[in-house]
């Protein structure tokens, strides 16, 4: 799980946003934070695939917790225009306090001086 930063949260049923460090990020490897978390059936994990991808928009997929671990069949892409700003937020904050990966990601020049100047995307 090293390959994403967990956050906590609690916005309806979304209880964990997990970054993906880099373009090396797997999904699966998500598998274990049910347990690690006490996650429970119907919580969801928004997973942000900013680093990944690069791309703002197609970044976020949802994963439901359906008895008792992450079902990946339930994998689907929430555009960001539906993901409250509040859960925007925590990773830009993250972004702005790691100038290094923020230097380095995939992100166009543009968005990162967004973030940088204190804003999120």
């Amino acid at each position: 799980m090293e390959e994403f930063i967990i956050i906590k949260v609690d916005v309806e049923n979304i209880k964990v946003l997990a970054l993906a460090r880099d373009w090396e990020s797997n999904i699966f490897s998500l598998k274990d934070l049910v347990s690690e978390l006490g996650l429970v059936d119907g919580d969801i994990v928004l997973v942000d695939q900013l680093l990944q991808i690069g791309n703002k928009d197609n970044r976020f997929v949802q994963i439901e917790v359906f008895e008792g671990e992450l079902n990946f069949y339930t994998c689907k892409i929430v555009y960001s225009e539906n993901v409250p700003d509040e859960l925007k937020k925590p990773i830009s904050d993250y972004l702005r306090s790691n100038t290094k990966r923020l230097e380095y990601c995939f992100l166009p020049s543009y968005e990162k001086q967004q973030i940088a100047n204190g804003e999120f995307i």
